[in-house]
């Protein structure tokens, strides 16, 4: 029974994360974040670029101004922090760099959320409509992780590489259920409970 519900929960996950990468998206937004990955040049991957080319398609339907935050910090192995190499990407592909903000502090999703927080108070004082452009594998987590935080936001995802979709899926949707640990923990005591009682009651 246990199994069988982790298998029903990774179905869901993988059906609801296929989805974001097929979602349209046409609202209106102040802000677009867009959450880096690990670079081995000083240019984007073929995976980092598919998150900015995203964002690049909702900030050109924008009728207003609108910014885009490019959050990624500069790994150990990195020659330049993920937020440059954004940052030159966007400008070469015609985005105004005035319309650029740049978090180059971060090391992961939530450090990604908690400084691109503090970009974003410091600019505005009023309420603001913000969407997170991140690989659809990760969308979820990286949701979940906004709103510990505080913000109020829109996900969309990208597209992946086939060849690498299946490890990040899985990779996420353990990080998914370890951020729902103690829900998950009280289910499965439940499920083991009640298959327990059964089995007691069925060779009583």
């Amino acid at each position: 029974m246990l199994c069988l519900s982790l298998l029903l929960t990774f179905i869901c996950y993988l059906v609801w994360t296929v989805s974001y990468r097929h979602r349209s998206y046409n609202k209106e937004v102040d802000i677009i974040i867009v959450l880096g990955a690990g670079i081995f040049t000083e240019f984007v991957t073929p995976m980092l670029a598919a998150r900015l080319d995203r964002a690049l398609d909702i900030y050109q339907q924008q009728a207003s101004a609108t910014k885009i935050i490019v959050s990624g910090g500069q790994g150990p192995d990195e020659p330049i922090s993920e937020a440059l190499a954004m940052q030159r990407y966007l400008i070469a592909h015609g985005v105004d760099k005035t319309d650029i903000l740049m978090e180059s502090h971060s090391i992961n999703t939530y450090t990604n959320f908690l400084y691109s927080k503090q970009i974003i108070n410091n600019l505005y004082h009023e309420a603001v409509k913000i969407v997170c452009v991140t690989s659809q594998f990760h969308v979820l987590r990286a949701l979940r992780l906004a709103q510990k935080l505080g913000l109020s936001i829109d996900g969309v995802g990208s597209h992946t590489p086939y060849h690498f979709f299946l490890h990040v899926l899985i990779k996420d949707y353990l990080g998914v259920m370890y951020q729902y640990r103690l829900l998950l923990t009280l289910y499965c005591s439940s499920s083991w409970f009640i298959c327990l009682y059964a089995a007691f009651i069925y060779n009583s």
